[in-house]
């Protein structure tokens, strides 16, 4: 019999060896894809069993059945789980939390516990709990000024932010998705009267006397985060990390999803209330302002700044122990009386260190002795306020034993004033963390689960990549590509299942009932972007049993146009947008020309890939004060990651069916690269064959097998191999129960 060991966590953090009942069953089950439920994800088990009430486990338990100790400091508090370990034979085989149920008592004294052990993939749901996106604290390192000229930079070239770890690129855009202007282009001279010439003509004509009252001002767009960043934004509030890579053979690696090119342009639209954000979303709000442009008034030794961001290198020498970060406010006269709150924050998270409120002149400071460290610099009002002849500055002071300076160090900043801002702590679209991450992992066939070899380099990481390639990874697996049981089967009986779970699987987005999509439905009469897998249309007169099974994904989708000029020359621009509206055209004739919008919605968070067209050769007209200007370069909305061309379909798109491409309005057919065809295709139509079987055997597998397989490792048998749809183990014997689905000869891996 092998022998099982149980490590908890005690009220001083340390792992302990509990005592262990000797007929205690303890059985685990691992399944990574269950055909069953395929849309199921961070799938992983739980056990509950007991331990005895002995010496060492109600010390570690701190004989939690007298309820006289609860509020004690060393109190074991059941209400949170503890980390906890399974060995066998005192080999690791799996890592993740207890939880203590209560105690069982005889003749009034403790007789045993009930624990459950749940894996760590369990847990990663309880860590995050009902948080929402907004809740997320690293992406108010992303809040930014709302006006004329921060927007129009982030629709031309995008928005780029310092961090102590590198720059990131483009990180907020502003693409072409209006949520209440109605968008065309029309070159006519002066446009046709009867037309309707809402304030949404994209035609630029510097000699047209409209040219004031046409075009996209920056009140019309919302903006867009890159959506990796939210994946850093949840590793870094839930101390998490997901793996960037793998290692396949010795000395190389390959990247996994969140390195992957399909993430690398998909961006989230920044759309929480319907409308414009001058209309909502900063409305009577606070405005918040992270201070930027500073330079160098001093020379400098341990201090530089990077835009926005200061970072100070500090060593100690000699008498020299630390240093004091200081921020100055003076407002101008005008503001003098206005209440206002400036902070000193963590470059890295956008943590409060330290803040200071009130009016008139304010200064706010820290001290540190921290060797590496960066800091940002925020002033928040609900008003506007100027400042005065003397800009915001940065003081960075070393200081000796007796705190008197002993090097001062000066910086100003070039901003004028404390503006609009957009920050994403009000802006990010309303959705639970947990199900945004299920919602990516549903859309691109994503499996996760804990790395818990500790002889692997991605040890503490959750492995994130597609199906199909974790399948693919089995073969750098520790036992080899196969494992073969044979030898280890109960041949006494087994079980041979049909793997017919479904009729029909369809893929489907949020309801998305804005202007194109309805019209999309209206004509072809099916919804964009959607799509059906129907086993019985494709195996005719074979099939008339099992059940539709709905993989709905928590995200809106939607349908973009390229402009056509409705002018005379009626030919395509470079222009491709979203529009983010429903219900009737609304005419108002009372202006002159007559102006017209359809009403703006709301919709559930909008994913996209962002494809930055440069040098166009219909320019858009862009207005603001003074004179109307041209821009060639911007941020194009698209259902597709890249431009593709007449022939060759883009890599990935967003639709999970066939549909013609927006851009060059090609059928690509089964060529499309649709969600279906890259990631779910093989899985989906290899469960469906008609010569695919489940398997149930029994066999009492080594430790060594049981401490090592994984979910991706193919499994002999005679001459038959098997991919692992769940098994079942009892620890302490190695009996397991498998459910195994036969594979065919251009599946396996040699």
């Amino acid at each position: 019999m092998q022998k099982v060991q149980v490590y908890v966590e005690d009220v001083n953090g340390d792992l302990q060896l509990l005592d262990l009942f000797q007929d205690e069953s303890i059985q685990v089950t691992s399944t990574i894809q269950d055909v069953r439920d395929i849309g199921k994800i961070f799938t992983d088990y739980s056990q509950t069993f007991t331990v005895p009430a002995s010496d060492k486990n109600n010390k570690v338990f701190r004989h939690f059945y007298n309820y006289f100790i609860t509020g004690a400091t060393n109190a074991f508090d059941s209400r949170k789980k503890k980390r906890a370990e399974l060995h066998i034979n005192y080999m690791p085989f799996r890592r993740g939390k207890i939880f203590l149920n209560g105690v069982k008592m005889k003749l009034n004294k403790p007789y045993s516990y009930t624990i459950t052990f749940y894996g760590e993939t369990v847990s990663l749901k309880d860590l995050i709990g009902d948080d929402e996106l907004s809740d997320l604290l690293y992406l108010t390192s992303f809040n930014h000024g709302y006006d004329n000229d921060s927007v129009k930079n982030g629709f031309e070239n995008g928005l780029d932010f310092f961090f102590p770890s590198g720059t990131k690129n483009d990180a907020i855009i502003y693409p072409l998705i209006t949520p209440k202007k109605r968008l065309f282009y029309n070159s006519d001279s002066p446009v046709a009267s009867d037309f309707y010439n809402s304030s949404g003509n994209l035609y630029h004509n510097t000699s047209v006397s409209e040219q004031d009252i046409r075009g996209l001002e920056y009140t019309d767009l919302k903006p867009a985060i890159k959506l990796i960043h939210i994946i850093e934004a949840i590793e870094q509030q839930y101390n998490i990390e997901f793996t960037r890579s793998v290692q396949t053979t010795v000395g190389a690696t390959r990247d996994t999803f969140f390195s992957s090119d399909v993430l690398s342009n998909l961006y989230m639209w920044l759309h929480r209330n319907k409308g414009n954000y001058n209309e909502y979303d900063l409305e009577g709000t606070e405005l918040v302002t992270i201070i930027s442009g500073f330079t160098q008034l001093t020379p400098t030794t341990i201090s530089s700044f990077d835009d926005d961001l200061l970072t100070v290198d500090f060593t100690p020498i000699g008498r020299v122990e630390g240093y004091n970060v200081r921020l100055y406010i003076t407002p101008d006269s005008a503001s003098q009386s206005i209440d206002y709150t400036i902070s000193i924050l963590d470059g890295e998270t956008n943590e409060v260190l330290v803040s200071s409120s009130g009016s008139g002149s304010r200064s706010v400071e820290i001290n540190s002795d921290e060797f590496t460290k960066s800091y940002k610099f925020q002033i928040s009002s609900t008003e506007t306020i100027q400042y005065s002849t003397t800009p915001p500055e940065v003081e960075v002071s070393s200081f000796d034993n007796e705190r008197l300076p002993v090097d001062i160090e000066r910086y100003e900043s070039d901003n004028l004033s404390i503006v609009n801002s957009v920050a994403l702590e009000r802006t990010m679209p309303k959705m639970k963390v947990i199900d945004f991450l299920t919602g990516l992992f549903k859309l691109f066939n994503l499996t996760a689960f804990y790395i818990d070899d500790i002889s692997d380099a991605n040890f503490g990481k959750i492995y994130v990549d597609t199906l199909d390639n974790f399948y693919n990874d089995g073969q750098y697996n520790k036992l080899g590509t196969t494992i073969d049981i044979t030898k280890y089967r109960d041949i006494t009986d087994h079980q041979v299942d049909s793997l017919l779970p479904f009729t029909d699987i369809e893929f489907k987005y949020e309801e998305t009932n804005v202007v194109l999509m309805e019209n999309h439905l209206a004509r072809f009469n099916e919804i964009f972007g959607n799509a059906e897998y129907n086993v019985r249309r494709k195996f005719p007169n074979e099939i008339d049993r099992g059940s539709k099974y709905e993989m709905k994904i928590p995200f809106s989708h939607m349908k973009y146009e390229r402009l056509f000029d409705l002018g005379a020359s009626n030919s395509v621009t470079d222009i491709q947008w979203g529009y983010c509206a429903t219900g009737e055209f609304n005419a108002d004739t009372s202006a002159t020309p007559p102006t017209g919008d359809y009403d703006s919605t709301t919709i559930k968070p909008l994913l996209f890939f962002a494809v930055r067209e440069t040098s166009i050769s219909t320019p858009i007209n862009w207005i603001n004060s003074g004179t109307p200007y041209q821009v060639v370069n911007y941020w194009r909305p698209s259902n597709s990651n890249g431009t593709g061309d007449e022939t060759t379909a883009p890599d990935y798109t967003l639709n999970f069916d066939i549909e013609v491409d927006e851009w060059f309005r090609n059928d690509y057919g089964s060529d499309n690269n649709s969600l279906y065809e890259v990631f779910y295709k093989s899985y989906v139509e290899g469960v469906f064959n008609p010569a695919k079987r489940l398997f149930k055997v029994r066999a009492k597998l080594p430790p060594n097998i049981v401490v090592n397989y994984r979910l991706n490792n193919q499994i002999k048998i005679q001459d038959m191999v098997f991919r692992i749809n769940s098994i079942t183990t009892e620890l302490t014997t190695g009996q397991s129960e498998l459910e195994l689905i036969n594979i065919l000869d251009d599946e396996i891996l040699g």
